[in-house]
């Protein structure tokens, strides 16, 4: 449902939707304090001994907590950078982050996101805040 509000607003707004992919997006999160999860590594691995655990400090793909970990990690990167959630669908964004400019409406998808506006200029701003300020893996498709 939100997508198709998101792509009515853009057709309305006569703007160009463009995507991108959060790359191996369940590792970049790290798991809270107290929740711990230990792993026994695959056998024969040549660099453990025998009876070895691992302790994760970073979530994993095949993690139960992993979906909603990155859900909160790319919220909180969202909300830092001054984005607003929609209250009837929390994967839905969109604020002004620059003065003087049209805002940016931003639609997550697990690891996919879509987003929009009417400026080139917030978009290369986003664009650069996500990959650079905050240090998140992406690929802007």
């Amino acid at each position: 449902m939100e997508l198709r509000l998101l792509v009515a607003a853009s057709v309305q707004l006569q703007c160009q939707i463009k995507a991108a992919d959060f790359k191996q997006a369940f590792c970049q999160s790290y798991l809270p304090k107290g929740e711990n999860y230990v792993l026994h590594p695959p056998k024969n691995y040549p660099h453990t001994l025998l009876n070895t655990y691992l302790k994760l400090i970073q979530t994993l793909y095949g993690l139960e907590c992993s979906p909603r970990h990155w859900y909160e990690k790319t919220k909180a990167t969202f909300l830092a950078m001054g984005l607003k959630q929609c209250a009837n669908a929390p994967c839905v964004f969109t604020d002004k982050i620059l003065p003087n400019q049209p805002p940016i409406y931003i639609g997550l998808y697990v690891d996919d996101f879509i987003y929009f506006s009417q400026s080139d200029e917030v978009d290369t701003v986003f664009e650069h805040h996500l990959k650079h300020d905050m240090q998140m893996l992406v690929e802007f498709k």
